[in-house]
């Protein structure tokens, strides 16, 4: 085993065969690879505040309109950010879509080249978010974090 950090082309993913239950809350995680299929939350519909979370979602959002991208990969990021808000509605609340869709944002701005400097806008959203959404991911926060390459 290497102590060394995860390089930055890995961003923190962790591949977990199977299932795997998240012991702070009781959620099952389904996923295979690094990818999050379903989140089954254990008595309620919804493990994380999504009335919190829309508003840092659309400031994350407005972070990403200044990236240094083209123009398709800003368009790219915003609009799977758009969906992450969309899936915050209250009506449907669909906290699964949201962690995705971050991740999703993290892996193209991972193919643009593009790192989330430590201490910006933008790493200061991304961790505000991270503190809300990791009932959801096994790991927690400093997963969703590692994603962008941001240590807790």
């Amino acid at each position: 085993m290497s102590d060394s950090q995860p390089s930055s082309k890995n961003r923190g993913d962790i591949s977990i065969p199977g299932s795997v239950t998240n012991s702070s809350s009781g959620d099952i995680i389904l996923g295979h690879g690094n990818v999050i299929h379903k989140t089954i939350s254990q008595g309620s519909q919804s493990a994380i505040d999504m009335h919190a979370l829309r508003p840092l979602l659309e400031d994350f959002y407005d972070q990403l309109a200044v990236l240094p991208i083209s123009r398709e990969e800003r368009r790219a990021v915003q609009e799977l950010a758009n969906q992450a808000i969309k899936a915050t509605d209250t009506q449907q609340p669909q906290p699964e879509a949201v962690v995705g869709k971050l991740q999703q944002v993290s892996q193209t701005l991972d193919k643009a080249g593009t790192t989330v400097q430590a201490g910006s806008q933008l790493a200061n959203s991304v961790l505000k978010i991270a503190q809300i959404a990791a009932p959801l991911v096994a790991g927690g926060a400093s997963v969703i974090a590692a994603w962008f390459g941001l240590h807790i």
